[in-house]
């Protein structure tokens, strides 16, 4: 946190860093309305992108709460995002998420400064793991 503050003073971007008082932690409006960002985690999957929907707002009128913290409003970005969740064919799908993609990438909506890696060991006798989904135990065989 801090070493990133100071980062971003080398860059001429001057802030104090602030760290939330648990008491404060829970205030969504505080959270939301104060002058600042906010180092979190974020999913990195659907849900992910779907925070950044304009109906996810924390705004006074739903108490603010919502999960676009960013409290980012494009209705290009809100129809991709529609089409996507109603998109099943596996290459349309793609295409939608690519142009999601290019329209994040292309206006910067976000700047990820971390990421964090799953990491998945399993012995080599266990056959029909996939991907990094341990969820499918039911499909393992053991040779």
């Amino acid at each position: 946190l801090f070493t990133l503050a100071d980062s971003w003073k080398q860059i001429g971007v001057d802030g104090q860093s602030v760290i939330i008082p648990r008491q404060r932690a829970d205030d969504r409006e505080y959270r939301v309305t104060r002058p600042a960002f906010e180092l979190v985690s974020q999913p990195t999957d659907l849900r992910g992108f779907m925070r950044l929907h304009s109906s996810h707002m924390p705004t006074p009128q739903n108490d603010f709460r919502g999960d676009n913290r960013l409290r980012y409003a494009n209705p290009e970005l809100d129809g991709l995002l529609d089409r996507m969740i109603v998109t099943i064919p596996v290459a349309e799908r793609t295409e939608v998420l690519s142009q999601i993609v290019h329209l994040l990438t292309d206006q910067l909506v976000t700047l990820d400064i971390h990421y964090s890696g799953d990491v998945i060991a399993y012995n080599k006798r266990i056959m029909n793991v996939v991907g990094t989904d341990p969820w499918n135990a039911n499909t393992w065989d053991v040779r």
